[in-house]
């Protein structure tokens, strides 16, 4: 699991990671996080969680532009990790990731499965799926 340094901005939402990454959050969820855990927020994502973008069923304002910057291909999946930002990740299954080095790639990082954890290290209850 990737762990990133995220804000919460109250009546946004969305977690901001850097300055180009934003995690569409749902109502309940950032309702949650603006009357109980204050701001900074450590988020986690697992490599299967992130996947390509899908223009043709997934919504634009969830696409993340990113720059693969090493592919592995291990037989029935690939690693593939992609920088975005300051930031590097990692992106785990079938589906290959597009892009070059000019324009990038775009992902989608599948909010409802991040972990979320106040900057005191407690986990933060989002009835998100976990696995």
């Amino acid at each position: 699991m990737k762990f990133l340094k995220g804000k919460h901005v109250a009546g946004d939402q969305a977690i901001h990671v850097g300055d180009r990454i934003r995690l569409p959050l749902s109502s309940q969820v950032s309702r949650q996080l603006s009357e109980s855990r204050g701001v900074h927020l450590q988020v986690g994502i697992r490599p299967e969680h992130v996947r390509p973008f899908r223009p043709d069923t997934d919504l634009p304002e969830r696409a993340v532009r990113g720059r693969i910057v090493l592919i592995e291909t291990l037989g029935y999946e690939t690693l593939t990790h992609i920088a975005i930002g300051s930031e590097r990740i990692v992106a785990r299954g079938r589906e290959p990731f597009t892009g070059d080095d000019e324009d990038g790639t775009s992902l989608w990082l599948d909010s409802d499965r991040l972990h979320l954890f106040a900057s005191s290290g407690e986990r933060i209850e989002t009835g998100a799926k976990t696995r």
